[in-house]
C-alpha cells in the first residue's frame, strides 16, 4: 500500500507468494516488461522462498534498512532480499554477511528485478550483472549492498551454486 515504487513493491512481495494489489492495466510498456521478467524469476525461485530456510540477516530496528535471505536444504541455491527502509538514508555501505551457504562451495550471485534506473543508483557491481565468490567469502567478508537514496529502494539477487 501507499506510493512506493514497483520495484520496491515487487521486491517485498517476492519474499512470499507473489501477491500484490495493482492496476496492471495502468501500466507503461517498461513497467509491463519488468513485471513479466520479475514472474519469470519468481517462478525459477520460489521453491527456495517457500521451503528454504530464512535468515534475518540485517534487523530493522538496529539499522535503517532490513535484509533476510532464504537457502535451500542442498545449499546450492540461495535468495537474498535487501530494503533500505529509511528513504532519508543515503548509501548504506557495510557488508550484508550472508549466512546458511556451504563455505565450500563457489557460487554466482546476480541482481534480479533491475527496473529502469531513475534513481541515480550505480549499476549492480559496477556494470557486471554477476560475479561469483566463495560461500566462505560471502559468509565472512559479506556482499556491499549499494542502496539508492530517495524513495524507499530494494535489491534483490538470486545465487546460485558454480560447479
Amino acid at each position: 500500500m501507499g506510493k512506493q515504487s514497483l520495484k520496491f513493491k515487487t521486491d517485498v512481495a517476492m519474499m512470499g507468494k507473489m501477491g500484490y494489489d495493482i492496476r496492471v492495466e495502468e501500466f507503461t510498456p517498461e513497467e509491463l516488461e519488468f513485471s513479466q521478467q520479475v514472474l519469470k524469476d519468481y517462478a525459477r525461485l520460489k521453491e527456495v522462498i517457500w521451503f528454504g530456510d530464512m535468515y534475518r540477516l540485517v534487523s530493522p530496528y538496529e539499522e535503517s534498512r532490513a535484509a533476510l535471505m532464504y537457502v535451500n536444504e542442498p545449499k546450492d541455491k540461495a535468495v537474498l532480499f535487501c530494503y533500505n527502509i529509511n528513504a532519508y538514508r543515503e548509501n548504506i555501505t557495510n557488508p550484508v554477511k550472508l549466512q546458511g551457504l556451504d563455505p565450500d562451495k563457489k557460487y554466482e550471485v546476480k541482481e534480479i528485478n533491475i527496473q529502469q534506473r531513475g534513481d541515480g543508483r550505480r549499476p549492480p557491481f559496477g556494470g557486471n550483472s554477476t560475479r561469483v565468490y566463495s560461500g566462505d567469502y560471502l559468509m565472512k567478508a559479506g556482499l556491499e549492498i549499494r542502496i539508492g537514496r530517495g524513495d524507499l529502494s530494494s535489491n534483490v539477487y538470486a545465487i546460485s551454486e558454480v560447479k
